[in-house]
């Protein structure tokens, strides 16, 4: 139960700041600006970018700790996703063999009729 309020929380936290982001620009490429202005207020934008990302993204902050729990989750899931392709794939290796036997002895033994 746990995993799926993680999972919502962090969709929600990561749709959060792509609006905020894609809304930041978009009220920018927007706004009655001169060419010049608008420039330096992307420029500006940009810059602090790296900055913000890089405050949310600190291995202590809460939002970098939910991401790499949602990642560990993931290869978890991926790794138990191989491991039944690969259990399903020895079973039915193992049943065509047994098939293969099983045709083969019969073939050996002339029938009484």
């Amino acid at each position: 139960m746990s995993n799926n309020n993680d999972d919502g929380i962090f969709g929600f936290l990561f749709g959060l700041m792509l609006g905020v982001a894609g809304g930041a620009l978009l009220g920018t490429l927007y706004a009655p600006k001169r060419g010049k202005e608008l420039r330096k207020d992307l420029k500006c934008l940009m810059e602090a970018l790296p900055e913000r990302l890089e405050d949310e993204l600190e291995p202590n902050s809460p939002t970098r700790q939910k991401i790499d729990r949602a990642i560990d989750r993931t290869k978890a899931r991926f790794d138990q996703k191989l491991e039944n392709i690969s259990t399903q794939r020895h079973a039915k290796r193992a049943q065509s063999a047994r098939e293969r036997e099983s045709a083969a002895t019969d073939g050996d033994y002339p029938s009484m009729m």
